[in-house]
């Protein structure tokens, strides 16, 4: 499967105006990525985009990015728990 590059970052968020429109994504340029209903929707978006730059979409995909999150998660709040534990039980 080929992949097409995505725009690079940072994204920047453009919040709802009155003259000029929906709430926006743009790129570094400055030229629009895309237009949205909300800000809030522009600003996930654009958090997303800039907070996982880098990482592989497949690895995004995958689940592995949401599954370190958990384990950084469970290290945060009790550190006496093997956060690897469940991984080696299903046998990764």
């Amino acid at each position: 499967m080929t992949q097409e590059a995505h725009t690079q970052g940072p994204w920047r968020f453009v919040p709802w105006h009155i003259e000029e429109g929906s709430s926006a994504v743009r790129a570094p340029d400055g030229h629009l990525i895309c237009s949205t209903a909300s800000d809030a929707n522009a600003r996930r978006i654009v958090a997303c985009v800039n907070a996982l730059a880098g990482i592989p979409i497949e690895a995004i995909e995958s689940g592995v990015v949401a599954e370190l999150v958990s384990v950084l998660r469970t290290i945060a709040n009790d550190e006496t728990v093997d956060p690897w534990g469940a991984a080696r039980q299903r046998g990764r």
